[in-house]
């Protein structure tokens, strides 16, 4: 069965394979050999179960790997509790009550990785234990769990970062998840846009995942806002442009057949264009197989497309066919798995119903909505509560002081505008370095940002800053840093150990920058750098800045867009 949905495909998670192990003691002795090969099988699936997996298969499978946990090393451990999480998930899905201890297996994962040095898999296994524990509402557990993972992930040094380069995509994917779950959209969207834009070249299914996880987060973020706000515009067109990335390119089948057009379509439902939505829509109905029984995710998916259908059906006229196709939504769309879209799909039937005239129906879905957002709250409520309690005392003010010690440290060294940190972050990163380690400073300015303002309105200028801030975190290393120094002039610190490789930083900032579609931010908008580079040793930072600065001050003065060497 595919586990692939949004949730469990957005992270690289360990999964095992659904055949018969056998007791240990119908193997013989225990070969490690043989078992670390099987583990590694975990990486290779990314998600998937068999097709021919089915509950009985699950379960006797849970029975063998249990009958296994005494007998290997810590390590082997908790990749096959973090196994036997994905397994406990599946039967969740297929309406079995295994949640409970989905999320305490990885829990259980997470701690043994964190004893053994793992902070990366320790990150991701208690951040997805969060979303399980949410799900099964233990909001308590949640809470818990969720800052156990920032803080093993806050944890991680560069050099383990820079050695697992998927790391932060697949923390940022989950943490995306975990914000969408609590209805957090903005923060969603970020994570989730940090997702896509850190996953490596190459990892198609992981691009498929975040690119998904990204769009239904702008497409939850565009119904908050109001009809007239440009940003909402814009955030429908991301949603459109992603959908079809993933009908061109999206790996695997189910996101070019079904969800790449469905994203498409719902977006031109929010423009008003149900006619083209529709046929979106009946498009990739069709590309839906009739006969082959669809895993748990296949079928959350088809799910998705009824729901979009009916969105569609309903701007059309067509009530009672809206109602159709949403009654078959409702079938497969469970509040414990995604609460949005079951609420979406409760509230457009009871439209719906008003519209065909049953309006009995109409008000039994409304209540029925009421009573699901209540009883969610509640429970939502007491885990807060819980939470708050379970934290007072001594201990919790201590840790709740240095949290806030934290957050005034990364307040005052982060620009407010675009995230960036400001020249206090840069100056204490270069302090940090030793006396004879080479730093490589790169000073970079818009052009005529001044007609940027003028011509587009400071509005337009804020989100072309945060732009450009964005492309330039996405184009240097983990160990690098990006700051806004002031205005519409950046600054990026690459510890190294030559001129050409600031120089080579630069031209390739400059060419993305270029190359963006500005036409998003606003019709007609271009968009050029001017840079200039030094380096030298960290100690002299000010000697590095000022003649990077005068670079730039030439890069600009001999025309502009280009980068000068100092």
């Amino acid at each position: 069965m595919n586990l692939g949905t949004a949730d469990a495909a957005a992270v690289n998670r360990s999964r095992l394979p659904l055949v018969h192990l056998g007791p240990p003691a119908q193997q013989g002795p225990l070969r490690l050999d043989l078992l670390e090969r099987r583990l590694a099988q975990v990486e290779a699936l990314l998600g998937d179960l068999p097709e021919e997996s089915d509950e009985g298969t699950a379960r006797m499978w849970l029975a063998d790997a249990e009958s296994l946990l005494t007998a290997v090393g810590e390590f082997d451990r908790a990749r096959l509790l973090q196994a036997c999480a994905v397994v406990r998930e599946y039967l969740v899905r297929v309406g079995k009550p295994s949640g409970r201890q989905a999320y305490r297996d990885d829990a259980d994962a997470a701690a043994l990785y964190e004893e053994l040095g793992e902070i990366s898999h320790a990150a991701i296994c208690y951040t997805t234990a969060a979303i399980a524990a949410l799900r099964a509402e233990e909001v308590s557990e949640a809470l818990e769990l969720a800052v156990r993972g920032l803080v093993a992930f806050e944890a991680m040094s560069q050099p383990a970062l820079e050695q697992d380069g998927t790391a932060e995509a697949r923390m940022a994917g989950t943490l995306a998840l975990l914000c969408h779950q609590f209805f957090d959209h903005e923060r969603a969207l970020r994570f989730a846009e940090i997702a896509l834009r850190q996953t490596p070249a190459g990892h198609r299914r992981q691009w498929t995942s975040a690119a998904r996880v990204l769009a239904h987060a702008a497409l939850s973020r565009a119904r908050g806002l109001a009809p007239d706000d440009p940003q909402r515009d814009r955030l429908l067109l991301r949603v459109e442009r992603l959908g079809r990335l993933l009908m061109d390119g999206g790996d695997p089948a189910l996101a070019r057949l079904v969800s790449g057009p469905r994203l498409v379509a719902e977006a031109r439902c929010e423009h008003g264009d149900a006619e083209l939505a529709w046929a979106m829509v009946e498009t990739a109905a069709r590309g839906v197989p009739a006969t082959t029984p669809l895993s748990p995710a296949a079928r959350q998916e088809v799910a998705a497309l009824r729901l979009a259908s009916g969105r569609c059906l309903l701007l059309l006229g067509r009530p009672q066919d809206a109602i159709d196709d949403l009654d078959a939504a409702l079938g497969s769309l469970h509040p414990d798995r995604d609460l949005a879209e079951h609420i979406q799909a409760l509230e457009l039937r009871s439209t719906a119903r008003e519209q065909a005239g049953d309006t009995h129906g109409a008000l039994a879905d409304m209540r029925r909505l009421t009573e699901q957002v209540w009883l969610r709250h509640r429970r939502q409520i007491g885990g807060f509560m819980d939470q708050i309690w379970g934290r007072a005392g001594a201990e919790g003010r201590r840790r709740d002081l240095e949290a806030r010690e934290q957050v005034l440290i990364r307040t005052a060294e982060q620009d407010p505008l675009t995230g960036l940190e400001n020249r206090r972050g840069v100056e204490r990163f270069c302090a940090a370095m030793s006396a004879t380690e080479t730093v490589c400073l790169v000073m970079i300015d818009i052009d005529h940002f001044k007609t940027v303002n003028d011509r587009f309105g400071h509005a337009v200028g804020d989100t072309v800053l945060r732009e450009v801030a964005g492309v330039l975190a996405g184009s240097v290393r983990a160990v690098d840093r990006v700051a806004r120094w002031g205005g519409e002039e950046f600054l990026l610190a690459l510890p190294t150990s030559s001129v050409e490789f600031g120089a080579e930083a630069a031209a390739r900032v400059r060419g993305r920058v270029l190359q963006h579609d500005w036409s998003v931010v606003a019709h007609g908008l271009t968009l050029t750098l001017s840079a200039g580079v030094a380096f030298g040793p960290a100690g002299d930072l000010h000697d590095i800045l000022a003649r990077a600065d005068a670079a730039l001050y030439t890069a600009k003065r001999s025309g502009r867009n280009q980068v000068i060497t100092g």
